[in-house]
């Protein structure tokens, strides 16, 4: 269907996405989309009116799939789980789109960016595979420009691995590594 099986892909991506659809309060969509149950769990978990995760979705459309639920059509109830399926596939790409413009995904693009230099950077502080998270975190906050974050990363680092830089000079020797 697009975007969201694309994520699903990627079970990482797909993990970050739903912490921050809970966050917004649109994780009922994801869940939803995903769900391969039948009509009886389906309906009073979506689809009714009030329900627990209930979704957004055109009142003729939730008339359609109340009707089958009421008349215990299973067939008729996929047909309209169907177009409810595409309809919350369609607004769940505005939500994979403020997914993608949020700190948590740059974020997580820089640190695996970082992770291909992580052993150079490694090399280039002296530091050991204790302290590869901390590197990666404190260069990838800096990258989506959280100066401050990602001084605090460095200074856990520095402390971690008793060097006797502070996160400035570990900036500078990772910059003029090529690094940053």
């Amino acid at each position: 269907m697009g975007k969201l099986d694309d994520l699903k892909k990627n079970a990482t991506l797909f993990g970050m996405l739903l912490k921050f659809s809970i966050k917004e309060q649109t994780d009922e969509n994801i869940l939803f989309y995903f769900d391969k149950g039948n009509m009886a769990g389906i309906y009073p978990k979506y689809i009714k009116s009030g329900a627990p995760k209930e979704i957004n979705i055109a009142a003729p459309l939730r008339t359609e799939l109340t009707a089958a639920f009421t008349a215990k059509d299973e067939a008729a109830f996929k047909v309209a789980q169907e177009k409810a399926r595409v309809a919350i596939a369609k607004l769940s790409e505005q939500i994979i789109d403020r997914f993608k413009a949020s700190n948590e995904y740059k974020f997580m693009l820089a640190r695996t960016a970082a992770e291909q230099n992580a052993a150079k950077a490694m090399k280039v502080l002296g530091i050991s595979a204790k302290g590869k998270d901390l590197l990666l975190d404190g260069i990838a906050y800096l990258a989506i420009g959280k100066k401050t974050d990602s001084a605090k990363q460095l200074t856990a680092l520095a402390k971690q691995e008793k060097l006797n830089d502070n996160a400035e000079a570990i900036m500078k020797s990772l910059k003029a590594a090529g690094l940053l």
